[in-house]
């Protein structure tokens, strides 16, 4: 979106009203004949109503040029209008829209306001040689993927708006013209463990995605091929987790199958999980430490947590998202610590503090995703023991991500000033400086490309306190939620690594953090703007 006047820095935390009329949802290339099939729907994302009279919608191949003006037509805020041609049966406005089809370069949609100071515009296809402007008023630098016919282009969710095309838009096989758009959002079952003594079953599951759903999902338990356990899962807020404890009974010798289902789940790789039980289970090994994104010219590398003893050679298989995998054998490790890596020298140069009699070098491997991936630790007939999921931006460059030592169903950036633990006990958070209040940021200004972090350090809360913490930029976008009524601890640290919660590094410049608090059993609500700044 584009704005044409200024504001002051802090307004926007007293509510000021602004427009957020986006165009939501987009089909320019109908399948069959596109004359009378078109059509674009336009959605109020904003807090207050807004008449659309003079407001215009265009299009553009080479140039701008306006296909339909909006006659008096109050837009009421979280509704949607709808443009179509002359079969979109129910449509509120027609007109000829013969939209770009795209297939050879940029083309562009947009909608501008009557005084033409606000644009929101959607540019699709590349490459841009016609130097189509977008809402900055430069020739737009990132777009919308171009569609197979039929398919819309649609926000990922309703109104989401993060001026970067690219991420904001999918393909969407079954448009949704007038209502609301489909959510894909990830579940995935991030942590499971069994205590057989007690019929304690806890599992995690996580929600990968940025966004929250809008539909409740599932969790099924199998034993043996026997369901025993049904539950519904509420919406689960983008990358939050739900830990639930379960009591059941457990045979001394099962196959426990857990499996989570969510209406548009776009990975199904990480739905289940499959625990074996009992006197056929193997010796207990663990995923403990992931290099994934090693600093140029240093080997990927994978640690593992050996627990128990083994009387035997056991063979097991390291699978990736793709399928992509490699096999390796564990013959009695003298170590906790097992390091697999596909370059023993590689990694020995690269971390000469790695004790080189605990790496296997294995004779191939599956490549790690620097942009998000999935590990799968499986025995030799596929039963997975152990997994983990990372998302983009999980840890900087050189940095591992590693198991959290203090809480084991957790994973987190390695703190050690080497950016690794690799074959010894992974690192521990060094304790906050004190200050008075309660909050207190540390780390301002900050790098986010040099791999610099803010640290929001919080205290003398009530052992009931849950909290909200979101960053917003100064024209009141908000970039990312840190925590989304959370339950927190009385103290602790919460780490930012500058990105927003699509990714992205954000611009330089000056931030405000939005801390909210408030007791689980209600009462007033505590909250406090920090200001802070991201350098170069």
């Amino acid at each position: 979106m584009r704005y044409l006047f200024l504001c002051l820095a802090l307004v926007f935390l007293s509510g000021f009203l602004m427009a957020r009329i986006v165009v939501n949802e987009l089909l320019y290339d109908p399948e069959g004949t596109d004359t009378g099939n078109e059509w674009i729907e336009i959605y109020n994302a904003g807090d207050q109503n807004i008449n659309l009279d003079g407001w215009q919608i265009q299009k553009a191949g080479s140039a701008y040029e306006t296909v339909f003006v909006f006659p008096s037509y109050v837009l009421r805020a979280g509704r949607f209008v709808l443009v179509g041609e002359s079969n979109i049966v129910h449509a509120q406005f027609y007109a000829n829209l013969a939209f770009q089809n795209g297939g050879s370069a940029t083309d562009g949609v947009r909608i501008v306001s009557a005084d033409e100071t606000y644009t929101d515009t959607v540019l699709y296809d590349e490459p841009n040689t016609s130097n189509l402007i977008d809402d900055h008023g430069v020739a737009g630098v990132s777009f919308a993927p171009d569609v197979p016919s039929g398919f819309a282009l649609a926000r990922i969710s309703d109104g989401w708006d993060t001026d970067d095309n690219n991420r904001d838009f999918i393909g969407e096989a079954n448009p949704t013209p007038g209502y609301p758009n489909r959510l894909y959002c990830d579940y995935g079952i991030s942590n499971v463990r069994a205590e057989l003594d007690t019929g304690s079953l806890g599992v995690s599951i996580t929600n990968y995605s940025s966004l929250t759903p809008n539909s409740s999902g599932l969790l099924e338990i199998s034993i043996d091929t026997v369901l025993v356990e049904t539950i519904d899962i509420a919406p689960i807020a983008g990358k939050d987790s739900l830990l639930l404890e379960l009591s059941l009974s457990i045979p001394d010798n099962c196959n426990i199958r857990i499996k989570v289902t969510l209406a548009n789940d776009p990975n199904p790789d990480n739905d289940i999980f499959n625990l074996q039980i009992g006197s056929t289970a193997l010796p207990l090994v663990k995923l403990n430490e992931v290099m994934y994104d090693p600093l140029i010219g240093n080997p990927e590398w994978i640690e593992l947590l050996v627990q128990g003893s083994q009387n035997k050679r056991n063979s097991y298989v390291i699978r990736d998202r793709a399928g992509n995998s490699f096999s390796f054998e564990l013959a009695n490790p003298h170590s906790s610590y097992v390091v697999l890596c596909s370059s023993l020298s590689g990694l020995i140069l690269a971390h000469p503090e790695c004790d080189s009699t605990v790496v296997i070098q294995t004779t191939s491997w599956a490549a790690l995703n620097n942009d998000g991936d999935s590990i799968y630790l499986e025995d030799d007939s596929g039963v997975v023991i152990d997994s983990l999921i990372y998302v983009n931006g999980a840890s900087p460059k050189g940095i591992s991500l590693e198991r959290n030592p203090v809480d084991s169903e957790f994973w987190r950036r390695c703190s050690d000033p080497l950016g690794s633990t690799i074959g010894r006990e992974n690192s521990s958070v060094a304790n906050p400086p004190s200050f008075h209040g309660r909050v207190y940021l540390e780390g301002s200004p900050f790098s986010p490309r040099q791999g610099e972090q803010l640290l929001i350090h919080y205290q003398s809360m009530t052992s009931e306190t849950r909290a909200s913490v979101s960053i917003f930029d100064l024209r009141g976008r908000k970039q990312v939620s840190l925590l989304h009524n959370e339950l927190i601890e009385q103290s602790g640290t919460i780490s930012w690594d500058g990105k927003s919660s699509t990714g992205t590094v954000c611009k330089r410049g000056l931030y405000i953090l939005l801390w909210e608090s408030q007791d689980s059993g209600g009462g007033r609500v505590w909250r406090r703007e920090y200001s802070f700044v991201i350098k170069a």
